[in-house]
């Protein structure tokens, strides 16, 4: 990612990060309008405590970063999983939500690893980007991509991929960054 910081953003057109809580504000609208017997209903009410307590740490943390205006480079916000390597080549795919945003929002997946924390910081550092990564920012983005990704399970899915993958999220990849972030103060 390090290297598409450093292209030219002059006379492109993209989204600017404002670190809102829109996306769990998104979510909380479409869940509470499903009819109440609905299996997508059913299945996410059990985690309503956990889903309501990453929306609050989610509104904790986009009022910390709110106004904050330091350099914004294009982020892909989900590189994390659409790597191809080829060689001694790297592809990134899927640029379906690309945005000029802090670094930040590519490496919170992986907040958690300090190996990865460091590799990311190095490459930032080998392709002359003086940036220091902000804690307030990774935790913003663990929570704000949580209600990301289940407004994709509303928005992309069909309804029998929603109810097959939903509970193996809500139990699965995303909770080692939130045993990360939930320690933040």
């Amino acid at each position: 990612m390090a290297k598409i910081y450093t292209v030219p953003v002059d006379g492109l057109f993209f989204s600017r990060e404002d670190f809102s809580a829109k996306s769990a504000d998104m979510f909380f609208r479409q869940w509470e309008s499903l009819p109440p017997d609905a299996t997508f209903k059913t299945i996410l009410e059990p985690h309503r405590a956990k889903i309501e307590h990453r929306a609050e740490r989610l509104r904790l943390f986009s009022e910390r970063c709110v106004g904050n205006d330091s350099p914004r480079y294009i982020t892909h916000g989900d590189a994390g999983g659409n790597f191809i390597a080829s060689g001694d080549k790297n592809y990134i795919v899927d640029w379906d939500n690309p945005i000029f945003a802090p670094p930040e929002r590519d490496a919170w997946f992986c907040m958690s690893w300090d190996w990865a924390m460091d590799a990311f910081r190095d490459a930032l550092r080998k392709n002359g980007i003086e940036y220091t990564l902000r804690q307030e920012r990774l935790a913003y983005y663990c929570y704000h991509m949580f209600f990301f990704y289940l407004n994709a399970y509303f928005d992309r899915f069909t309804h029998t991929e929603a109810i097959e993958g939903i509970e193996e999220y809500m139990n699965g990849w995303i909770e080692e960054s939130f045993q990360y972030a939930d320690k933040m103060p």
